[in-house]
């Protein structure tokens, strides 16, 4: 009488770790309907284990490698103005009619700083949807602040770029009163992100700067602004009195004159649960052991 085979009868092997390798490496790529009971050879357990682990853990190493979200952006300014202490420094200068921002020293040292703002919502965005929030799978390989010269003017100055953990409106910030988060005169100074000594003509819209950024402070800025998706910064100078720039402000017509960030930076995804339940399943197979 010819006997069946129940429902679920999977047939047992003998195979050796390479062939045991093979075939899960294989099932790992590829889903199987049936299943079988693998029973390794030669029968001495420390050496299965020992096989297994040379095998598998690589197989698990390459199961846990996740995709990385990388990009460059050059952000132009959302919003900007300045502020000055040599005269009028409770007026509002958004809006000037020569559409600039002025920055460095008029009669004494550095009372004209210049506030500009930058919407970075593309890069929070990421670090909260592919990086599960966390700020550590956020790595930022380059960082560089471009200023365009506005009204030209004979003379050098060392531009500074500071982090600024406030927020502020180009409409109403004055230098005594930057903004709600910050009520010092002038802005507090946050920690330096870069400087540039810039040595510009008297021909009007025709020179540039970009200063670099450091990537860990930038980084830290990014994290720690006074809201998210934004980053706030203040441009002044340590240079002699007299001494000042004109910085094309983001009334221009022309955006391509405007303030830029420009950035290099990349996140690293955390697993989707589909990609855990491969790490899962190669963990399984380190624990196959000799069927009794």
């Amino acid at each position: 009488m010819r006997h069946s085979k129940p429902i679920g009868y999977a047939p047992s092997l003998t195979v050796t770790p390479k062939q045991a390798h093979n075939s899960l490496i294989n099932k790992a790529c590829v889903s199987s309907e049936h299943s079988a009971h693998l029973t390794l050879a030669p029968p001495n357990n420390s050496k299965i284990e020992n096989t297994m682990k040379k095998t598998y853990i690589p197989v698990m190493a390459a199961l846990c490698v996740f995709p990385i979200q990388a990009a460059t952006i050059s952000a132009s300014v959302s919003q900007d103005t300045y502020i000055r202490n040599d005269v009028n420094p409770n007026t509002n200068f958004n809006g000037d009619s020569d559409n600039e921002l002025l920055v460095g020293a008029n009669g004494s040292p550095d009372n004209l700083r210049i506030l500009v703002g930058f919407d970075l919502s593309t890069i929070t965005n990421l670090v909260n949807s592919d990086g599960g929030g966390n700020y550590n799978n956020l790595t930022i390989n380059s960082a560089s602040l471009t200023v365009y010269e506005r009204r030209g003017r004979t003379a050098s100055l060392n531009l500074i770029v500071s982090q600024w953990n406030a927020s502020f409106s180009d409409t109403l910030a004055t230098w005594n009163a930057p903004s709600p988060d910050d009520t010092t005169p002038g802005a507090s100074l946050s920690t330096v992100l870069g400087s540039s000594f810039l040595i510009w003509d008297n021909t009007s819209d025709n020179d540039q700067a970009t200063i670099s950024l450091n990537t860990a402070a930038l980084k830290s800025a990014i994290q720690n602004a006074a809201s998210e998706g934004t980053l706030n910064l203040v441009l002044n100078s340590d240079s002699s009195p007299s001494n000042w720039y004109s910085i094309t402000s983001d009334q221009a017509a022309d955006p391509n004159r405007h303030v830029q960030l420009n950035l290099d930076y990349s996140v690293s995804a955390i697993p989707e649960p589909s990609s855990a339940s491969l790490a899962s399943f190669a963990g399984i197979a380190l624990c196959l052991r000799r069927r009794r």
